[in-house]
């Protein structure tokens, strides 16, 4: 992700702890950010843009699921991103600046835009390597 200019690499980690669920963004060099249930701790902008762009998949579900029961309306436009047909989504009545790129084949989100007071940021979605690790041998 870049993040006013700074390049920054961040790593979500999806879990749950008996009924709640945890999201938990590390930004390489810096703090991890976690949200709780649906609840995101106390955080500065900066933190904030960081946990959004991390592309967490449940809270960006919980974002846009947000938007559509509040009344607002959901813009999606046809798009290309670096080579691949994309569609952008985005809430033109949020507060938060915040668009999501998907891919039109599959609707993978693969990158987003925040802005906000002072903060301007985006970042490409990689989900690595979702196999379990393999076990012993034996």
């Amino acid at each position: 992700m870049t993040i006013n200019g700074t390049h920054l690499t961040a790593a979500c980690t999806q879990y749950w702890r008996g009924r709640l669920r945890i999201a938990a963004v590390t930004v390489a060099g810096g703090a991890t950010i976690v949200e709780v249930g649906n609840k995101l701790g106390k955080v500065g902008g900066l933190e904030f843009a960081e946990f959004q762009l991390a592309g967490c998949p449940r809270p960006l579900a919980h974002w846009l699921g947000d938007q559509v029961n509040q009344g607002a309306h959901i813009d999606v436009t046809s798009e290309e991103l670096d080579g691949r047909a994309v569609y952008a989504l985005s809430a033109p009545s949020s507060p938060l600046k915040f668009e999501v790129f998907v891919t039109r084949a599959g609707g993978l989100p693969v990158a987003l835009s925040f802005e906000g007071a002072r903060i301007r940021g985006t970042s490409e979605l990689d989900y690595g390597d979702a196999r379990p690790a393999p076990g012993p041998r034996g």
